[in-house]
């Protein structure tokens, strides 16, 4: 008789915590336009460091508040793969490469976490499976807080609340 009773409640428990789950919000880029960048000796080391080159490919995003836009950057074709791209964020205020990301596609998140918005990097596995990996910022730079996976309605309702912004040619 115990037994089907901890199994109920342990459906409940789980459905409950599956069912209260937030829809990611935010905006996910689809693909990167040209971005002009501001000259600067410390950014140049840093793009020359990760074989960055011109043109820059990227979005100008405030990520902390603090009025400045911060850079989310692509790496270029050639060092792209089968795999994905590389991506970096840069502070704008700064200069100092504050997140370091590989494939998928990256979303930023309206939540925000240390005064700083959250990015999650989305990589999917399959046409209707994925896993989102949550980054926040932490010390001086994004860390990567966690992974879920999702596939079929799960995805799509996680998904569900992205503004998808596409490169404008």
């Amino acid at each position: 008789m115990k037994l089907p009773i901890f199994i109920v409640l342990i459906f409940f428990i789980t459905g409950f915590a599956f069912a209260a789950e937030k829809t990611t919000t935010g905006i996910i880029f689809g693909s990167f336009p040209t971005v002009t960048l501001p000259e600067n000796d410390k950014l140049a080391n840093i793009l020359a460091d990760e074989d960055y080159n011109e043109p820059y490919k990227g979005y100008k995003i405030d990520l902390n508040g603090d009025g400045i836009d911060d850079f989310v950057l692509e790496a270029p074709d050639g060092l792209c793969g089968t795999g994905g791209c590389g991506y970096l964020i840069i502070d704008g205020k700064s200069f100092r490469n504050i997140g370091d990301f590989f494939g998928g596609q990256i979303i930023i998140s309206k939540e925000k976490v240390n005064k700083h918005l959250v990015v999650k990097r989305l990589q999917y596995s399959g046409p209707e499976t994925a896993q989102i990996e949550t980054y926040i910022y932490k010390g001086n730079e994004y860390t990567l807080k966690n992974t879920k996976k999702y596939s079929g309605k799960a995805l799509k309702n996680q998904l569900a609340g992205l503004q998808r912004i596409e490169r404008n040619e």
